[in-house]
């Protein structure tokens, strides 16, 4: 009987060895999920078939051309990763995952010809700025020190501003597009974050959180020489195509963050959104289309859900683009989205 046993177990080990092979190979982590048609069936799979041990994107994503905002979402294509870097189309649709990397993954920005994503993440240790092939491929690492690295944004001739620590404080820092002649920009007490350039390459904003400066929004070019300031908790700008507006989020009556618009002479502020959720929630990371008609964002209600949504620059036909409920194991909190400013 023992024999008949073992014969039998000997016999079915490799059939069930390869029926589940099978069963694996038939899930494809990077193919789009389409939240629009089976967003339930495709976003609630526990697979996770990419090794744990993966350091680097290794497998080319076949990116759609039109896949034009990117955002922030809980990892799940690699096994105890932290945040990623996805795509998507501009209705919600096709979401995949770029930066396929364990860690935290964050605040993307495109490169101004839409071919490259520059972010930050702590992959190393601690932050750094990274950037990569839109697709995910080539990421290399762009600064190299003992601080904190943050929020990059890339001129049309391929200079870069982030904000570090490296001194003590966050301060504004430039370099060229290698990651070399690292210098910082202005020399200022406060602490300054989310600098972004304007789309000639002439101005950069930014935020301050104090010191013996104001808080609020600043425009100044690279020289130093201050063009605008709008006092108050305003955060995360972002230029307009034609740099004549900025839209950013803030609170400035204490209770709960909206995006904002205002002309880049800092006049003129007036919010775009209004949360229907209570104090607590938000509107946040404000950007936009290519166009300069519409506006992206993060979105937190009542019960700590976030979600990305668009709206037009005259506060109408706001659009839910991701759904937190249809994917909360897979793409927990999708959050900080970035339009290509390319069509």
């Amino acid at each position: 009987m023992k024999n008949r046993v073992f014969f039998a177990c000997f016999i079915l080990l490799p059939a069930l060895i390869l029926l589940s092979c099978s069963l694996l190979s038939s899930f494809d982590p990077r193919k789009p999920i389409n939240d629009r048609e089976s967003a339930t069936q495709q976003n609630t799979m526990d697979e996770i078939p990419t090794p744990s041990n993966q350091s680097t994107a290794t497998q080319l994503i076949p990116v759609d051309q039109n896949l034009k905002i990117a955002f922030i979402g809980t990892g799940w294509a690699v096994p105890g990763a932290g945040p990623e870097i996805f795509l998507m189309h501009a209705d919600g649709t096709g979401i995949v995952p770029v930066s396929l990397h364990r860690g935290s993954d964050n605040e993307a920005a495109w490169s101004p010809d839409g071919k490259q994503i520059l972010f930050s993440t702590n992959r190393d240790g601690n932050y750094e700025i990274y950037i990569m092939d839109v697709d995910g491929q080539n990421q290399r690492r762009l600064t190299n020190d003992q601080a904190s690295d943050h929020d990059p944004s890339m001129s049309k001739d391929g200079r870069i501003v982030f904000c570090s620590d490296r001194d003590g404080t966050y301060d504004i820092f430039i370099m060229n597009e290698t990651g070399e002649e690292v210098s910082k920009l202005f020399e200022r007490t406060s602490s300054d974050r989310y600098p972004v350039w304007s789309p000639d390459g002439t101005q950069i904003a930014f935020s301050s959180f104090g010191g013996t400066e104001d808080s609020g929004i600043y425009i100044m070019d690279i020289e130093g020489i201050l063009l605008a300031h709008v006092s108050g908790a305003f955060h995360n700008p972002a230029w307009s195509p034609d740099g004549m507006f900025l839209a950013m989020d803030g609170e400035p009556a204490g209770c709960k963050f909206e995006v904002y618009i205002m002309n880049a002479d800092g006049t003129d502020v007036h919010a775009v959104t209004s949360n229907p959720a209570g104090c607590g929630s938000y509107n946040k990371h404000p950007s936009w289309s290519p166009d300069g008609e519409w506006l992206v964002y993060s979105s937190q209600n009542d019960n700590n859900e976030t979600n990305i949504f668009k709206i037009k620059v005259d506060g109408t036909q706001e659009t839910q683009l991701t759904d937190f409920n249809a994917m909360p194991g897979i793409l927990g909190k999708p959050h900080d989205p970035v339009w290509s400013p390319v069509p």
